[in-house]
C-alpha cells in the first residue's frame, strides 16, 4: 500500500521521513496509517475519480471503494465494447489503446458518475449522456472493416 508520512518514522527494515511516499506492506502500511504517523495515497485514477463523484475516501467504507473499484472497471468494460477499442493493459489487433484517446476520459467519468448515481434496477431516464455518447461515437472502430479485410 502506498502511503505518505505525515511524521518522520523507523521501523525493522523500513523507515519514512515527513512527505516521503513509500509503499509498504498492508498491515505495516494500516499501523501506520492508525498510528497518524502516515496516510493512504490514492492513485490518480481513483483520486479522479472520487473527485468526479464528489466523495472522499475518508468519507467511504471500504464496500463504496470496493463498489467505486468495480464501476471504473465496468465502465472501460463499457467503452471496450463501445468502441472496439482495446484496453488500458492490452491494445487490440490494430495497437490501439483506451490511454490513447484523451477526449474518452469525459465518457469515462460520466458513466461511472451515472451508474454510482443510479444504483436501483429501475433508471427513469435512460438516455445516455449525449457528450458521452458522441466522443465514444468518434472512436467506434466495431463497425469499421479494416483495409486489409477488404
Amino acid at each position: 500500500m502506498k502511503i505518505m508520512a505525515k511524521k518522520s518514522f523507523a521501523g525493522r527494515n523500513f523507515n519514512g521521513t515527513v512527505g516521503q511516499i513509500l509503499d509498504l506492506p498492508d498491515n505495516i502500511a494500516n499501523d501506520l496509517i492508525k498510528a497518524d504517523f502516515a496516510e493512504a495515497v490514492e492513485d490518480e485514477d481513483k483520486r479522479m475519480i472520487l473527485n468526479q463523484l464528489r466523495e472522499s475516501a475518508a468519507a467511504l467504507s471500504v464496500e463504496d471503494l470496493a463498489y467505486i473499484d468495480a464501476l471504473k472497471e465496468a465502465a472501460i468494460a463499457y467503452i471496450k465494447d463501445w468502441t472496439g477499442i482495446g484496453g488500458v493493459d492490452e491494445p487490440d489487433e490494430h495497437g490501439r489503446m483506451l490511454d490513447d484517446y484523451e477526449d474518452l476520459v469525459y465518457p469515462f467519468m460520466a458513466i461511472i458518475s451515472f451508474m454510482y448515481d443510479n444504483r436501483q434496477m429501475t433508471v427513469e431516464k435512460d438516455k445516455i449522456n449525449p457528450i458521452a455518447a458522441s466522443a465514444l461515437n468518434l472512436h467506434s472502430f466495431n463497425f469499421v472493416v479494416p483495409e486489409d479485410e477488404e
